[in-house]
C-alpha cells in the first residue's frame, strides 16, 4: 500500500464514521482534513488561523455529541500519519536545530485549533521523531551538540537550556555528560580570557573560579539540576580551572619562565602549588626545551642572549619545581650548542662575575649587547649563593622531622610500633620536595658552571682576563667587583683538589701580578717626588715570568720610534728604577703601554683618547707646524719605525675618530681642524687608493710570516658568511660584521682576525667592487 492509498484509506473511514452526518458534513470535513494537512503546502493552514469555513466546521465536528469516540481516533491516526510522511519526506533536510523547532510549530499550530490528542499523547509521537532523528542523523546531532556548547560560551543560557531539555527528551535521559562538557568548554574559554596574560597576579586560578561561580553559576546549577551550594561539583569546576591553568601556561612557558622574567614570579609560585604530578612536569619542561631551541638556539642570537635567556629559565625552574631535578634537563640541553661559541665561556665569567660588558677589551659593542650584558650581570647577581637562600625569595617550607614520638608516656617500643602502624606512604605519582642537603646548597653559580665539561676552560679564562685587566688598568686600584670575583672563584673551586697542578699555579700568579701592582703603586709615589721625573707616567713594574698567561710579555716586539721628549723621560724613568733597585733594569714594554692623548682643533674640539702607545706615535707625527700640511704612509713608517700593517691599522683609527682625513688632492694625511666642512668620504675611507693598495700588499699579498697567512686565508673562506650577512641584514659595521663571524664561523673554518684586519679586508672587497663602504662607516654589497 502506497502512502496516497492509506491517507485516502483514513479518510474513507472517517466520513463512514460521521454516519448520517456525512451528508451535510462530509465536504466541511475534507476542507477541515485538508487545512490540518503538513503535506498540502498550498491549502492547509500555512501557520495562519483558520478561515470561517474551516473554524465553522471544526466547531461543527466538536458540536456532535452522538457521535462516539472512533471518528477522533481516526482523526489522531490520520493527523499521525500526515505528520510522520512530511517528517519522513523532509528528514535528510534537517540540519539545524533551528530546522526542528520550525517543523515541530508547522505541526503543533493546527492542533492549537483541533485538540484531538491528550496532554501526553501527541509529546510522546513528537520524541518519537526526536529520537529517530538523532539515532539516524549523525550530522544532525553533531550540529545540535556544537549549538548547545556555543550556546552555552554565548551566556544564552534559556536557548541552551531549550536545546539540552530538547535531546534529553530525544534521547528519553538525562545528558548530563554533555552539559557538563559544554560546561568544561565554557571553562576553557573563560580561562583563557582570564588568565591570559595574567602573570603578575599571585591568586589568579582562585579569583577567576570565584568570578565564574559569580557569573554563571546560577543558570547553569539550574541546568544540572543541581543545588548551588553543592561543593561537590563546584571542587570538580576548580579542578578544570587548575587544568586549564596549567594547559596555558604550559603554551606560554618561554614568555613565563624566560621572556617576562622575573616579573611573571607569581605565576610561577602558583605553578608550583599546582603541579602535583611527574607528567605534568614532564609535558611543562619539555615544551620549554621546545620553544628554548626554536628561539634562542640559533646562529642569528648572541651568546649573551643564549646565556642571559638560559639563566632566566634556571631560575624559573627552580622556582616551580620542589624537587629541585629537572633544571638539569636544560643544562644537559644548552650544552652542546654553547660547546661551539668560542665566546661562551668569557660572556659567562663577565656576567657570572658581575664584571659588565662595558670592560670587555675591544669590544665594539652595541646599545643593545650592553643592555643584555647588563641584565645577564643582574640576573647571576649573588649567584654564589645557595640555592634557598638566593634563587627562591619564597623557598620550601623545610620539611618537618619525621619522629616516632607520638605519646611520650607509652613505652618506645611502643611509640615506634605505632608510628610505622599510622604512617601512610605517598601516591607514586606525587612530586616530592627535595631535602637534598648536597644539593640544596649549591648556588646558581655552580648549576650555570655546570655547562662546561671542565671547569679548567673557566679558570683559564678568568686568569687570562684577569691578566689583561691588570695590564690595562689606568692607575693601581682594581675595581671592587674584580675583587670579589676572585675571592668568588677561589671559594667555589678548591684549586688544592684539582688534578692539574698547572691551574693552581695560574691561579696564584694573580697573587704575584696583585703584589707587583701594589709594588708598583708605592714605587711610583716615591718616583714622583723626584723634580727630574714626569709625574704624569704611571709606570708598571711587572715580574714579566709570572704573567706568562699573556703571550706578548714573552714575545719579543720591534720598539718604534720615540719623540724625542717622551725617550728622554723613559730614559730617566730607567735610571731612576736602577737607582732605588741595585742591579735591576727597567725595560718598557711598547705593546703593553696605554697612552691618555687630549687633542684640540682649531674648531674647538677637544677629544681625549686611550689608546695604545705605537698609535699615539704615529698622531704625534702630525702635532708639528709642517707635519700639518700632511703626511704620506711612507713618510710616517719612517719617522716611526712601524711597519706597514701599523701605520694602516693606525690610520684607519684615528680616520674613523674624525682625527686624520686622506686628500686625495696630495695624497697626504691631514689633522681634521674642521669638522664640519670635512668631506665625509675623506674620513671614511672610500677614496684611499694607495691606502688600499698598501693595506692589500702589506697585510696579505706581500712576504708575511705563517700566521699571518693563515688569516688571509680564514677571511677568504669567510667571505661567504659577510655575503650571507649583508644580504639578510643590510649595512652592517665591521665591529658586528666581527661579533656575527666569532658567533657563526664552525671551528673547522676558523676565524682568528681581528677588527682590524676584518677592516682591511673589507676595504679591499671595496676595491673589488664586490662591497661598498658608506659614509657612516657601514658597508653594503655591491648591486
Amino acid at each position: 500500500m502506497n502512502e496516497s492509498e492509506e491517507g485516502n484509506r483514513l479518510i474513507t473511514k472517517l466520513h463512514i464514521a460521521l454516519g448520517n452526518h456525512d451528508a451535510t458534513f462530509g465536504d466541511d470535513l475534507d476542507g477541515v482534513l485538508t487545512w490540518i494537512n503538513p503535506n498540502d503546502p498550498t491549502s492547509n493552514h500555512q501557520l495562519r488561523p483558520p478561515i470561517l469555513r474551516v473554524k465553522s466546521a471544526i466547531k461543527t465536528l466538536f458540536s456532535l455529541k452522538d457521535l462516539d469516540d472512533t471518528l477522533f481516533e481516526l482523526l489522531r491516526q490520520f493527523v499521525i500519519y500526515q505528520t510522520r510522511r512530511h517528517f519522513f519526506a523532509n528528514f535528510e533536510a534537517l540540519l539545524n536545530f533551528k530546522d526542528v523547532q520550525k517543523l515541530e510549530r508547522y505541526y503543533e499550530f493546527p492542533l492549537n485549533f483541533i485538540p484531538v490528542f491528550l496532554a501526553n499523547e501527541w509529546l510522546e509521537e513528537v520524541n518519537g521523531l526526536r529520537g529517530y532523528l538523532i539515532f539516524s542523523h549523525p550530522v544532525f546531532k553533531r550540529n545540535v551538540m556544537l549549538r548547545l556548547k556555543q550556546l552555552l560560551l554565548e551566556d544564552d543560557f534559556e536557548m541552551a537550556y531549550k536545546v539540552y531539555e530538547w535531546l534529553c527528551q530525544a534521547e528519553g535521559r538525562s545528558l548530563t555528560n554533555l552539559l557538563v562538557e559544554g560546561i568544561l568548554a565554557k571553562v576553557q574559554v573563560y580561562a583563557a580570557t582570564q588568565m591570559g596574560t595574567v602573570w603578575t597576579k599571585r591568586f589568579v586560578i582562585v579569583e577567576t573560579f570565584n568570578s565564574f561561580i559569580g557569573q554563571y553559576w546560577g543558570p547553569l546549577s539550574e541546568m544540572l539540576h543541581c543545588a548551588e551550594d553543592d561543593h561537590e561539583i563546584t571542587r570538580e569546576i576548580y579542578m578544570c580551572f587548575e587544568h586549564e591553568f596549567i594547559r596555558i601556561r604550559t603554551q606560554q612557558v618561554f614568555e613565563i619562565f624566560v621572556t617576562n622574567y622575573p616579573v611573571s614570579k607569581p605565576t610561577l609560585l602558583e605553578l608550583r602549588s599546582v603541579l602535583k604530578t611527574p607528567s605534568k612536569y614532564t609535558e611543562l619542561i619539555t615544551e620549554l626545551l621546545c620553544r628554548f631551541e626554536t628561539r634562542m638556539l640559533k646562529p642569528s642570537v648572541t651568546t649573551a642572549e643564549i646565556v642571559l635567556s638560559y639563566v632566566k629559565a634556571i631560575k624559573s625552574i627552580l622556582t616551580v619545581d620542589v624537587s629541585f631535578r629537572y633544571f638539569r634537563l636544560l643544562t644537559d640541553f644548552v650544552r652542546p650548542f654553547l660547546s661551539e661559541r668560542r665566546d661562551t665561556v668569557v660572556t659567562f665569567l663577565y656576567a657570572l662575575l658581575g664584571l659588565g660588558a662595558s670592560e670587555v677589551k675591544g669590544g665594539s659593542q652595541g646599545s643593545e649587547h650592553t643592555e643584555i650584558a647588563a641584565q645577564l650581570a643582574a640576573e647571576l647577581m649573588d649567584s654564589h649563593k645557595p640555592i634557598m637562600t638566593s634563587t627562591l625569595d619564597t623557598g620550601i617550607q623545610s620539611l618537618p622531622e619525621r619522629s616516632p614520638v607520638l605519646n611520650s608516656y607509652e613505652p618506645v617500643c611502643q611509640q615506634v610500633f605505632n608510628y610505622y602502624l599510622r604512617w601512610v606512604p605517598e601516591p607514586l605519582d606525587s612530586i616530592q620536595a627535595s631535602n637534598d642537603d648536597a644539593l640544596m646548597s649549591k648556588s646558581l653559580f655552580d648549576i650555570v658552571v655546570d655547562l662546561f665539561e671542565s671547569r679548567d676552560v673557566i679558570i683559564t679564562a678568568f686568569v687570562t682576563l684577569f691578566t689583561r685587566k691588570l695590564l690595562d688598568l689606568k692607575g693601581y686600584r682594581l675595581e671592587q667587583n674584580w675583587v670579589k670575583s676572585l675571592k668568588v672563584l677561589k671559594q667555589k673551586f678548591d684549586f688544592k683538589k684539582l688534578p692539574g697542578g698547572q691551574d693552581v699555579s695560574s691561579v696564584n700568579n694573580i697573587d704575584v701580578m696583585l703584589r707587583d701592582i701594589r709594588q708598583s703603586e708605592t714605587l711610583c709615589s716615591d718616583l714622583h717626588s723626584w723634580a727630574s721625573l714626569n709625574p704624569a707616567i704611571f709606570p708598571k713594574i711587572v715580574s714579566y715570568l709570572f704573567w706568562g698567561t699573556s703571550q706578548e710579555l714573552c714575545m719579543p716586539s720591534k720598539n718604534l720610534k720615540l719623540p724625542l721628549n717622551l725617550e728622554q723621560d723613559f730614559e730617566r724613568y730607567r735610571e731612576a728604577y736602577s737607582q732605588v733597585k741595585k742591579g735591576r733594569k727597567l725595560k718598557v714594554h711598547q705593546d703593553q703601554t696605554i697612552v691618555e692623548v687630549c687633542l684640540t682643533f682649531a674648531d674647538k674640539r677637544k677629544l681625549k683618547f686611550d689608546v695604545p702607545l705605537k698609535r699615539a706615535v704615529i698622531l704625534s707625527c702630525f702635532s708639528g707646524h709642517e707635519e700639518s700640511m700632511g703626511l704620506t704612509q711612507m713618510q710616517i713608517a719612517e719617522r716611526t719605525g712601524a711597519n706597514e700593517t701599523e701605520v694602516i691599522q693606525a690610520l684607519l683609527f684615528w680616520r674613523s675618530a674624525s682625527v686624520l682625513y686622506y686628500d686625495e688632492a696630495f695624497g697626504v694625511y691631514k689633522p681634521v681642524e674642521d669638522l664640519e666642512n670635512r668631506n665625509p668620504k675623506a674620513l671614511s675611507g672610500t677614496g684611499d687608493i694607495d691606502s688600499i693598495a698598501t693595506a692589500k700588499t702589506s697585510e696579505f699579498d706581500g712576504p708575511v710570516n705563517s700566521e699571518q697567512k693563515d688569516i688571509a686565508d680564514s677571511m677568504e673562506k669567510v667571505w661567504p658568511f659577510i655575503k650571507g650577512m649583508l644580504t639578510n641584514l643590510g649595512n652592517m659595521k665591521p665591529g658586528k660584521i666581527h661579533a656575527f663571524l666569532n658567533m657563526a664561523v664552525p671551528k673547522e673554518i676558523g676565524y682568528a682576525a681581528t677588527v682590524s684586519q676584518l677592516q682591511v679586508f673589507l676595504t679591499i672587497l671595496v676595491d673589488e667592487g664586490k662591497l661598498v663602504s658608506n659614509a657612516n662607516g657601514t658597508f653594503k654589497l655591491a648591486k
